[in-house]
């Protein structure tokens, strides 16, 4: 296998970084548009920060966490030390989410949120038991998204 090791500036290498953040910007802008306009937003983050006294961004930033640490544990030996690098991308792109939200706090929900957080909170119990009950009987080969699964607990009751 080729060695395909490029060397590149200090220059070069503080504008990649510079792309990159504006870039991780950019996506934490239209995921606090998407969830300021009910959308729809990555499942796990979104509703655990509405369940938890955690914000979207922590949240985010535990999940990834929890993928570098699995993807250590896949890799084991093959893990290499510069895929920690993930590590403070995460952080940067968690707190750019947050900061995202708070830039978008002013606006108005085009659509308001009728639900009060009791209801919530039975929703998003209803919401994990029937996303675990679709994937155990697909054998997890489909998973159907959060208006499906909603539609589904409305039918049910």
């Amino acid at each position: 296998m080729a060695d395909h090791h490029v060397r590149r500036s200090i220059g070069e290498h503080i504008l990649r970084c510079f792309v990159l953040i504006v870039a991780l910007f950019i996506m934490s802008l239209g995921i606090a548009l998407s969830a300021k306009a009910n959308l729809g937003v990555s499942r796990t983050p979104y509703v655990l920060s509405l369940a938890l006294p955690l914000t979207m961004g922590t949240v985010t930033i535990l999940m990834h966490l929890s993928f570098v640490a699995v993807q250590a544990a896949l890799l084991k030996r093959q893990f290499r030390p510069a895929h920690l690098l993930q590590i403070p991308v995460v952080f940067i792109f968690g707190a750019l989410t947050d900061f995202s939200m708070w830039l978008m706090a002013p606006l108005e929900p085009l659509v308001r949120n009728p639900l009060p957080v009791q209801l919530r909170r039975h929703w998003i119990r209803r919401l994990s038991a029937s996303q675990g009950g679709c994937r155990s009987a697909s054998g997890g080969r489909h998973e159907p998204g959060l208006r499906q699964t909603l539609q589904m607990g409305i039918r049910s009751r």
